[in-house]
């Protein structure tokens, strides 16, 4: 993949996959208030449905998967499965 963007050789390619549950993800929509999920909201079980299909299709590199039901994803997190330090 990294050949076909240009990238340079020696960067990694990390695929970060991001999962979440209905329920945590409209309450989280809610909560965030934006003009923009008003049409979500209205449907969330026909936006539901269309997000759960949309499939991560990134087959090169390290992937991560994160766990975003509870506390949701903090940068430390993501640096510890990086096994970088975080800035």
């Amino acid at each position: 993949m990294t050949y076909r963007h240009h990238w340079p050789a020696d960067v990694e390619l990390v695929v970060v996959q991001v999962q979440v549950d209905s329920e945590t993800a409209r309450e989280r929509v809610r909560a965030r208030g934006c003009a923009r999920d008003l049409s979500k909201l209205a449907d969330w079980d026909t936006f539901w449905k269309t997000a759960e299909a949309n499939e991560c299709r990134w087959q090169d590199g390290r992937r991560l998967v994160f766990d975003n039901r509870t506390d949701g994803i903090t940068a430390d997190k993501v640096a510890r499965a990086l096994e970088t330090p975080t800035a």
